[in-house]
């Protein structure tokens, strides 16, 4: 067994800094800062958990932070005539209460951003844009508090209304994460291509608005159609006059009108009049929404498809470039300190050393098996960059291992006939058919008899408490078949388990505080109380039978896919977000006090805001729609095919699957290991290594392996580090 050598102090400042630059390729990070030990030992702890944490909560606290702001949002009804009746806060509060809490949040940020700069040093500083708008953002955000506390939160002082720090915030969320900033950056590059189709979308829609309004216009002055009389002769001229004065009178509200009608949210309200007129109407409405909606908005998938998948290939190839740089500035810092390389004449790294760095390092725990399989079993006790590379490559796929157990055996005979039950399909199927019966009981009661949610003796409180003793009699089998770990270890036992505790103790709880099924009861809550509770026990039940998702592959698969999905394109979401924040912030700016008289005028339709606010207040629902649902929309629509099919193909590998390479390219695919065997505490385990997802390895089969030039140039561009 070799031994760990003593490492000197120039040793463990290169174990620190290989550490570091390790734990940057884990994380995609540039290598592009301080390398001395005080720097680097803050920059462990800027990357540190807690210190990301309270980042996090800074800027959830931040953002939040417009729920409380006047007007205030902390109302029950959305309906302000019913506002006052159901306000949970008041409605503006005290001056220097939500200030205060945002001159914190912004003190931190302004905080973290001289971490940020001594960290990279004042002369990386111009090449890092996204860290200039950080500060700038900071600095403007500070002042314009500064000012509303001048003013002692008057927002009405001096134009001061808008407070214009509340539309920077949603930086301090993209600036946050790399994810969100290669996502706006691949959007960013991707806008050309989609204004090309939008621009299409315009001429599609000027065209049929010329041709609406020469067709449907009418120079008639009747507009309000119930004051027109039926009996009389001219009432279906003047019928046909008031619809095209209301939808096709100009040019402009032909071409509001036409989008709506595209958007297909109240089309019927625009087509049907003047198809009750002429039949022939409905031509023009089916050719525009053919063209539109079936041709123009599906080209535009496939556009953002295409350009969008091509810009984030190309985002992740600079993330994989990075990586590979960071891991590669580990072995040289190593070489370095290293005697061997120079008593061999070429950059070697010892086995021993590197074992110094794997436990300096923050490697997630489950990674660390895999990682010591591919360093130990190397014949030389001295890595060459090759070796080094390969025993890291492992470890920077993502996600690369699953667990299989095989569950215990009872030795005892009744015991391993009902595991061997509890564990076989037939009993998930079986419970699962009774969970749907139960809530097909509910549906046929409340169908026949609504009252029953609100009746303690009705034939549906029997069927709730039969069904509550089953499901609690059915998770005690369960306990015992599986055994307490093994149990706990299933989420579909977790989730059905719940769920069955929820509705016993719903059960036990309508029970004795208001009344059994045979008419005794302590009566102690209301019956209001009482219908309330039997609505949530029927909420919990009819969830139950979802358990069913588990136990069908096909339907599993695809509910796994979604959740990865769901868990791994956060950064997406965040520019959700922030798209949704701004647009709710300029429109409470633009509609404030205008709520009422929009009301008051054929419901909350951009129509209705137009009129009460003017008719230019219309492009803010015209900029709305564009940007989250003919961008953002077809961005996540295209996102989720690339990822969902990646991922279906490698739920069926029996598919084949055809990719060109370039002939020097080098294959990315996670290399194929054999399982390892861990010791046994009477339990019998294997490891599989499979490829987990991740938004960085989505397609790495088809990214290019970096040119060893290029990574040379990349760390000779850093400055502190030195080739030997």
């Amino acid at each position: 067994m070799e031994s760990d050598p003593v490492v000197s102090d120039k040793g463990s400042i290169a174990i620190l800094q290989s550490s570091v630059f390790i734990e940057d390729a884990l994380h995609y990070r540039t290598i592009h800062h301080k390398i001395d030990k005080r720097a680097l030992q803050v920059y462990r702890a800027y990357h540190s958990g807690p210190v990301k944490w309270l980042a996090s909560l800074c800027i959830v606290t931040i953002m939040v932070l417009a729920f409380f702001e006047y007007p205030s949002s902390l109302s029950i009804s959305a309906d302000y005539r019913y506002r006052n009746h159901t306000r949970l806060l008041s409605e503006s509060p005290p001056c220097g209460a939500t200030e205060s809490v945002e001159g914190a949040c912004l003190l931190f940020f302004m905080a973290e951003s001289a971490v940020q700069v001594y960290l990279i040093g004042w002369k990386r500083l111009p090449k890092k844009p996204w860290l200039i708008l950080y500060i700038a953002t900071v600095l403007f955000s500070l002042a314009d508090l500064t000012i509303s506390i001048a003013f002692l939160c008057d927002v009405n002082s001096y134009g001061f209304t808008l407070r214009l720090r509340r539309f920077f915030r949603p930086l301090f969320l993209l600036i946050s994460s790399n994810i969100m900033k290669k996502f706006a950056k691949s959007i960013k590059d991707t806008l050309p291509q989609i204004f090309a189709v939008l621009f299409l979308l315009f001429l599609h829609l000027f065209t049929f608005g010329m041709i609406g309004t020469v067709l449907f216009s009418s120079h008639s002055n009747i507009t309000n159609i119930s004051s027109l009389d039926p009996d009389s002769q001219t009432a279906y001229d003047d019928f046909v006059a008031a619809e095209n004065n209301a939808y096709f009178h100009t040019f402009w509200s032909s071409l509001i009108n036409l989008l709506v009608t595209m958007t297909t949210a109240n089309h019927p309200d625009i087509m049907m009049p003047l198809y009750q007129y002429n039949r022939f109407s409905a031509v023009f409405f089916i050719v525009f929404l053919v063209i539109g909606n079936f041709i123009i908005f599906n080209l535009l998938t496939a556009v953002v498809y295409n350009q969008f998948k091509n810009q984030w290939i190309t985002s992740m190839q600079n993330s994989l470039f990075r990586q590979i740089v960071a891991v590669r500035a580990a072995f040289i810092v190593l070489a370095n300190s290293s005697r061997q390389s120079a008593a061999m004449g070429q950059p070697v790294v010892g086995k021993s050393l590197l074992r110094h760095v794997i436990r300096n390092t923050n490697i997630p725990s489950s990674k660390l098996p895999l990682l010591y399989s591919q360093l130990e079993p190397l014949p030389s006790t001295l890595l060459s960059w090759k070796e080094f590379r390969g025993v890291f490559d492992v470890v920077m796929q993502g996600p690369l291992m699953k667990r299989k157990r095989e569950r215990p055996r009872s030795q005892q005979r009744v015991m391993r006939w009902l595991q061997n039950m509890v564990q076989h399909k037939l009993f998930a199927y079986f419970t699962t058919l009774v969970a749907f019966c139960n809530v097909l009981l509910i549906v046929v009661e409340i169908s026949i008899d609504p009252s029953q949610l609100e009746n303690a003796l009705s034939r549906l409180a029997y069927y709730n408490l039969i069904f509550a003793c089953w499901y609690v009699a059915e998770h005690l089998i369960r306990l015992v078949g599986y055994g307490l770990k093994e149990y706990f270890r299933s989420w579909t036992n977790l989730y059905s388990g719940v769920l069955s505790v929820a509705i016993f103790v719903m059960e036990l709880l309508i029970l004795f505080l208001y009344s059994t099924p045979f008419g005794s009861g302590l009566g102690l809550v209301s019956a209001h109380t009482f219908s309330i509770m039997v609505r949530v026990l029927t909420v919990l039940v009819v969830l139950r039978p979802l358990t069913i998702v588990s136990y069908v592959p096909a339907l599993s698969q695809i509910t796994t896919m979604l959740l990865d999905l769901l868990k791994n394109l956060r950064g997406f979401i965040g520019i959700l977000v922030v798209v949704y924040y701004l647009f709710a912030l300029l429109g409470m700016e633009l509609f404030l006090n205008t709520e009422a008289k929009a009301r008051s005028r054929d419901g909350c339709s951009p129509e209705a805001f137009g009129r009460a606010h003017g008719p230019w207040t219309q492009l803010y629902f015209v900029a709305w729609w564009i940007v989250s649902v003919v961008i953002c929309l077809h961005l996540f629509v295209s996102i989720l095919l690339d990822t969902f099919l990646k991922k279906w193909q490698d739920f069926h590998p029996h598919h084949t699957r055809l990719t060109r390479r370039h002939p020097q390219q080098r294959s990315l695919s996670p290399p194929q290991h054999a399982p390892l065997e861990e010791p046994s505490s009477g339990w019998s385990e294997s490891l599989e290594h499979v490829q987990g997802f991740d938004v960085h390895t989505l397609h790495r089969d088809q990214l290019a392996e970096p040119q060893d030039g290029d990574i040379i140039c990349e760390i000779i561009n850093h400055g502190d580090l030195y080739l030997t």
